[in-house]
Formats: C-alpha cells, sequence, structure tokens
C-alpha cells in the first residue's frame, strides 16, 4: 500500500467532487448551497469543478449543511503499516484468499488511522469478538 502524494489539482477536484456529491444527494441546487454558506451559485460551481477550493471557515459551513465531518470532503488518509504488519500480512496471505487478505489490510490501515482512544475501544472489542469466538470453538 502506498501513500501517494496528490497534486493540488487533484485535491481540488476530490473535494469538489465531494461537495457535488453530498449537494446532490440532499437535493440542492447550487444556489441553495451558496445561500446557505454565504457564496453565490457561481462559486459553489468553481469548487464543485475545482477551479477553487473552499476556504477553511466555508469547509466547516458546508460539512455542517451536510451534516458530515470536515474529513468527509478530502480523500482518506492511507496508513502505511510497519515492516512488523506487512510481514505478517505476506505470512497471512499464503494462506488466506485475496478478498481475505485485502478485508485484513484494510482492517489494520483503519485501526491505525484512528486516534488513540478510539482505537484502544475498537481493539478491546476485537479483543472480545476474539474470546467469544475461541469459548464458542472450544465448545465444539
Amino acid at each position: 500500500m502506498e501513500n501517494k502524494r496528490i497534486s493540488k489539482e487533484e485535491l481540488s477536484a476530490y473535494i469538489g467532487s465531494r461537495i457535488k456529491k453530498h449537494r446532490k444527494e440532499r437535493k440542492m441546487t447550487q444556489k441553495e448551497l451558496g445561500d446557505r454558506v454565504g457564496v453565490g451559485h457561481t462559486t459553489i460551481s468553481s469548487y464543485e469543478v475545482g477551479r477553487i477550493v473552499p476556504d477553511q471557515d466555508t469547509l466547516f459551513m458546508l460539512a455542517g449543511v451536510f451534516d458530515i465531518s470536515v474529513d468527509d470532503l478530502f480523500p482518506e488518509k492511507t496508513v502505511q503499516p510497519d515492516e512488523v504488519i506487512q510481514k505478517a500480512l505476506i505470512l497471512a496471505g499464503e494462506k488466506l484468499n485475496k478478498e481475505e487478505a485485502e478485508f485484513l489490510q484494510k482492517l489494520i490501515t483503519k485501526t491505525l488511522a484512528l486516534p488513540p482512544e478510539k482505537r484502544n475501544e475498537f481493539l478491546g472489542n476485537l479483543e472480545l469478538t476474539l474470546s467469544i469466538f475461541e469459548s464458542r470453538n472450544d465448545e465444539k
């Protein structure tokens, strides 16, 4: 998994596509969205095609209108697993099919991207799930 940097133009286009997606999901016109965040419909159009990027305040207003996190307007952050995790995935990959290996890689990546408090909670839930699974299999 690569941690690929994207250009400013690619980022602008991505943010614009996310704004358009969320606007259309809410069946809003560009004018309606512009009125809600205090800009003109032509500015919304420029955001959506990636010609300009909303400033920080506007990004937060857009997220509020869409009832999403500002992070949802940006590309997903990829975290490069360290060498130990990569080796484990390679070893597991020899015994797993492609979908299983991809699922585990996604699970690890998402876990590493969580803030420490949420990560600990998530891992605790996984440990509980694993112990329940093991106890049920020990009974058989």
